[in-house]
């Protein structure tokens, strides 16, 4: 191996580490699209499995004399003054601002590492004030900044939303700001952030989206430990090789003195200089007729034990691969289980740590190690500031008692589920968990570390729902704190097909809030008309929110509404004299005006439990519905 120099050889193995990076991304997109197809299929068949339990019929007070009182429906549109007017809610407000406060500790903190990273480029080119005016210093170190600084647009961007277009314009911004900057100072426009950013910003931006979210990062991770313990098998491999045939020498007459670390670099600069078609014609006889371009000392030194060492060397190392990626994924799983750290949390480290890798990888594999050395401490200062905020700045919200939200919903339509999910947690999650029955429509979206490693495990039916104690044994393991960052979860409960029904009424009973999505709903939606049916029995009609479009059959859902309200049992807290208001929401064709009119809707039912009534005053009046 001596024969290389430790300089070149260096030099080549982080090259193999950019290397196995690059083929990682498509690998692990992949590798994601199958587990996540795999998840969706295992779990729609436990679903349908009848499970071992055998659950009791829920009991209730039956009705004598009939229900007390009037069930009315008020049909609420979704206008813009109804969206204005939820926005201007206090409860709102706050949820804005701990999204908007926990934005700026990620922006500060991916800061401090481009700030450091920059820093360390200008003292490794040894750039002084006394070579340039300050401003002309000033300038340049700014321009690396945002070079640097791709993370600290995704990062804060991250948390606000997590949208694919909206990080794509983060990051858009973000390169015309350098552009203009570049111009303005003469530099070569884009070639340094392509460079830098270029691979990491895409390898962000595609694990971003909606299907490859959830544990995609995790996938990605795994799969560059497993392949670089393949890659640096084969490398040891080879040089274990190269001493056997060796010494090596170029044919060339002009490489054939020189020593090998020498004409390879040299060899490998003049193949970069050629036209396109010679460096392809170069390389393929370089593949295909070796002993054409090095001369082999000693071509008989591979043996057959030679071989089996090769072989047990590459086979030790993508084992030691494997069985690191398992661990990995095991201990994520661990720490999320434990509560140390939220999905959000994880995905920002995963972001950071790609460009850390990326950045590490580049100023290796040219030797500038003071630069290499920086990006790990920049990846350590992000680290340390953003514990330090989250434990000292008490960024955990501070809303009141946590409210539990019950999402429930007409299966069949996953990409708008899976939306309104994922808007609805990005604002709710700082007021309290939100629950819902798992199914296939939201598998992949919502499948958290500890549930992805059961399921790699071959124990994806620890995740189902077996019994009533058993439910109230998961109930129980939620607690009412949130993670570190401030984020409550989101509790998916699977079920199989004996126990979802239980699931939904102890759920309903438990929940502060409950939204039923209604978009689609029809007559042969069964589930739907009992979880209905339940909701009419057990929950106060002012903390239920129903959510109606033009394809909801609403005559025929006004009608499973009275049926309820008919059958209602005697211990069911809607019971009394007097007219009960069931508020359903019509959704607009303008998304977010529907989106702050729902989360209005669910928030004034705290005060009108606080203030029976004054309920839904804001709501109902005629002059703000019109």
């Amino acid at each position: 191996m001596h024969q290389l120099g430790s300089e070149l050889l260096v030099s080549l193995l982080f090259a193999l580490a950019g290397l196995i990076a690059l083929i990682a991304l498509p690998v692990a997109l992949v590798l994601t699209l199958g587990l996540n197809r795999l998840f969706r299929s295992r779990v729609g068949r436990s679903m349908r499995a009848t499970g071992r339990a055998i659950v009791p019929p829920e009991r209730h007070q039956p009705f004598v004399n009939g229900p007390h009182g009037e069930l009315t429906i008020a049909l609420i549109p979704a206008t813009p003054a109804q969206a204005k007017d939820a926005r201007g809610i206090p409860l709102l407000a706050k949820m804005r601002r701990q999204a908007r406060r926990l934005a700026a500790i990620y922006a500060a903190a991916a800061s401090l590492y481009s700030v450091l990273l920059a820093a360390a480029v200008f003292v490794a080119i040894d750039f002084s004030t006394t070579r340039a005016v300050i401003l002309v210093f000033a300038l340049l170190y700014s321009l690396r900044v945002l070079q640097l600084g791709t993370p600290v647009v995704l990062a804060p961007t991250a948390v606000l939303t997590r949208q694919p277009h909206f990080l794509m314009l983060a990051v858009l911004a973000l390169v015309v700001a350098i552009w203009v900057w570049e111009r303005t100072i003469g530099a070569d426009p884009g070639r340094v952030w392509l460079m830098l950013a270029g691979v990491p910003t895409v390898a962000v931006l595609l694990l971003n989206t909606r299907h490859l979210r959830a544990i995609g990062p995790i996938v990605f991770a795994a799969t560059l430990l497993v392949l670089y313990g393949f890659g640096i098998g084969v490398a040891y491999a080879t040089l274990y090789a190269w001493d056997a045939i060796g010494p090596v020498r170029f044919v060339r007459e002009d490489l054939a003195p020189l020593p090998v670390a020498v004409a390879v670099t040299k060899y490998f600069a003049g193949l970069l200089s050629l036209p396109l078609d010679q460096m392809r014609d170069e390389l393929s006889r370089l593949i295909s007729t070796p002993l054409s371009v090095v001369h082999v000392a000693n071509p008989d030194g591979l043996t057959a034990v030679i071989w089996r060492r090769l072989f047990g060397i590459w086979l030790a190392a993508t084992a030691i691969g494997v069985a690191t990626a398992w661990a990995f994924v095991r201990w994520l799983a661990r720490r999320y289980h434990a509560r140390r750290a939220s999905d959000q949390m994880l995905s920002i480290d995963v972001l950071m740590l790609i460009f850390t890798v990326w950045v590490l990888l580049v100023f290796s594999a040219s030797n500038t190690w003071m630069i290499a050395a920086s990006a790990l401490m920049g990846f350590m200062g992000y680290k340390l500031c953003t514990q330090w905020s989250l434990r000292h700045r008490r960024v955990p919200a501070l809303l009141g008692t946590p409210r539990a939200l019950l999402l429930l919903r007409v299966f069949g339509f996953d990409r708008r589920t899976q939306r309104l999910l994922e808007d609805l947690g990005h604002r709710w999650r700082y007021l309290g968990p939100i629950r819902l029955i798992g199914g296939t429509d939201l598998a992949d979206v919502t499948i958290e570390p500890h549930e992805f490693f059961e399921f790699l495990n071959g124990r994806l039916s620890r995740a189902f729902v077996t019994g009533s104690d058993d439910l109230e044994s998961r109930i129980a393991e939620h607690t009412t704190t949130p993670d570190p960052d401030g984020l409550f979860r989101i509790e998916d409960f699977f079920c199989h097909e004996a126990t979802w029904r239980m699931t939904v009424a102890r759920l309903a009973r438990g929940a502060d809030a409950v939204l039923m999505d209604l978009r689609g709903f029809t007559p042969t939606n069964r589930g739907c008309i009992f979880e209905i049916t339940q909701l009419i029995a057990s929950v106060s009609l002012h903390r239920i929110v129903l959510l109606v479009d033009g394809s909801t059959d609403v005559a025929c859902l006004e009608q499973t509404l009275q049926d309820a309200w008919r059958m209602m049992p005697g211990d069911s807290p809607n019971v009394g004299a007097g007219k009960h208001r069931l508020h359903i929401l019509q959704a607009s064709a303008n998304y977010g005006r529907t989106l702050d009119s729902l989360l209005g809707l669910l928030c004034e039912s705290f005060r009108a439990r606080a203030n029976p009534e004054d309920m839904f005053e804001w709501q109902v009046d005629p002059a703000r519905n019109t």
